[in-house]
């Protein structure tokens, strides 16, 4: 099963970047957006493991322990042209607090750490082929100033992930609550 470990977003925040997402310029034809219900913040993707070594993670992730926080969401993008995306504000330390605090939990699982640098965002669409710069361009200018309302943070899921023909398909396996680390009660 492939697994990776994220914040869902609250379906207010979906509502309102979907509203913002049908005002903006349009997209070629060949940008597929991701299913709305699928937006969420991925904090470590962890990738295919067996079931006895998901049930593992499961159990380490029992022991992250992370300050619930408050994000919102701004500041729209593009991966090489071919991954649009919305990035995330406010408590930014709070939450590398808990990628951290997960990359932890799941070393001691055996999981390896991720080798990319930990870039906090909402993937919207993709595209088969990289899209001309201009018409990126005008589609973050217009988007610049929008502002999800900010949203508590706390819990995070663990997702299974799978690959289906019509695009990927995410299914929570497990939440688990944000709790205040011992000593900073």
């Amino acid at each position: 099963m492939r697994l990776f470990t994220a914040i869902t977003l609250p379906e207010d925040v979906r509502r309102q970047l979907a509203a913002q997402l049908e005002r903006a310029p349009a997209l070629p034809a060949g940008v597929r957006l991701a299913p709305l219900q699928q937006w969420h913040i991925t904090l470590h993707f962890i990738g295919e493991v067996d079931e006895g070594h998901g049930a593992a993670i499961q159990r380490a992730l029992h022991a992250v322990r992370a300050t619930p926080f408050t994000l919102r969401l701004g500041g729209f993008g593009s991966f090489g042209g071919t991954v649009l995306w919305v990035g995330v504000q406010a408590e930014v330390d709070a939450l590398r607090a808990l990628h951290a605090a997960i990359s932890a939990a799941l070393e001691n699982a055996g999981i390896a750490p991720e080798k990319r640098r930990f870039a906090a965002h909402v993937t919207l669409a993709r595209a088969r082929r990289p899209l001309p710069r201009a018409l990126l361009r005008a589609w973050v200018d217009a988007q610049q100033a929008w502002r999800s309302p900010p949203f508590a943070v706390r819990d995070f899921a663990l997702y299974r992930s799978e690959l289906l023909p019509a695009g990927a398909r995410h299914s929570v396996l497990q939440h688990y609550v944000l709790s205040v680390p011992e000593g900073r009660e």
